[in-house]
């Protein structure tokens, strides 16, 4: 069986997250033997690796429109369909590909791939109103239309898989997938010597959402009165004007610290660990209503 693994996302800068578990899920795939193709189409990248295929979609505004209302219109243009057996779609939101002539073309060998519980996770999204409305009544009543005209759905763990089940309300075909990372790519980190003096804590994403929970954090630093051990937080990833002011209300507390590093890596990221004692991920997965989330 010959497989095509399509995505199709709208970052103008590339998404560094997805564009690596793309490239760790090629390498898997080479290592495994696989006939699988991976397809990116996006307006900009940040990881280069030749094993993902790259389409950049072309600026503009109408080409953003046509990117929102029908995601996949990129895809007739670059991939032969004909030659591969099963066509999987990361799933990136309702719109109105079902209606168009691709998923009329490829009926029977299309499933879709799915990361969250995509309408709570739309809730969290921090844009205009009116974006946000769009995004929800899209997702509300176009989204369980897509999953309806596929021939099955994938999900990262079964939570999602029965929220997506649920949504199609007709009897499909239905996997679970966990994601995962290659251990044999990622150096194991050193850890600073505990005194009982300073406790060092590190939190890392790309872009802090609703869900990462660190204003939840920042707001307990708040509370933190205890003078032993001083509390020092270094932060990794874009923060909001919200973190910042967020943060600057610890500025009386002579027993906490709070430092915005912005992106780090390679040797800086790997700086930060070895300093770290505690380290943690997400701490708000259930304002997307995820209870099993495991973030990469």
């Amino acid at each position: 069986m010959k497989v095509a693994h399509i995505n199709c996302l709208l970052a103008k800068n590339g998404l560094l997250g997805v564009e690596k578990k793309l490239a760790g899920r090629a390498k898997a795939i080479s290592l495994l033997g696989l006939d699988m193709d991976i397809f990116y189409f996006n307006f900009g990248r940040q990881l280069q690796d030749n094993r993902v295929n790259f389409y950049r979609r072309v600026e503009g505004f109408p080409n953003r429109l046509l990117s929102v209302l029908h995601r996949y219109s990129c895809v007739p243009k670059h991939i032969d369909t004909d030659q591969y057996d099963l066509l999987v779609l990361r799933y990136s939101g309702g719109d109105f590909s079902f209606l168009s002539r691709f998923f009329r073309d490829n009926a029977g060998k299309i499933v879709t791939e799915h990361q969250a519980k995509e309408l709570p996770e739309a809730y969290t999204y921090k844009t205009t109103l009116p974006q946000k409305m769009v995004t929800l009544l899209m997702e509300r009543f176009l989204g369980p239309r897509m999953i309806q005209r596929c021939a099955g759905l994938i999900a990262n763990c079964d939570e999602v898989k029965e929220y997506e089940l649920e949504r199609a309300g007709i009897p499909i075909s239905a996997c679970t997938v966990t994601d995962g990372v290659s251990v044999e790519d990622i150096p194991f980190s050193g850890h600073a010597r505990y005194t009982g003096k300073v406790l060092n804590l590190l939190c890392i994403a790309t872009s802090f959402d609703p869900w990462q929970g660190i204003d939840r954090v920042l707001a307990g630093l708040q509370n933190y009165s205890s003078g032993k051990p001083f509390l020092h937080l270094k932060v990794v990833g874009n923060v909001s004007a919200e973190h910042l002011n967020l943060s600057s209300r610890l500025n009386h507390n002579a027993h906490v610290k709070v430092d915005f590093l912005g992106r780090l890596f390679g040797p800086k990221l790997e700086e930060a660990f070895n300093n770290t004692h505690i380290a943690f991920s997400p701490l708000a997965m259930f304002r997307k209503g995820i209870r099993e989330g495991s973030a990469l």
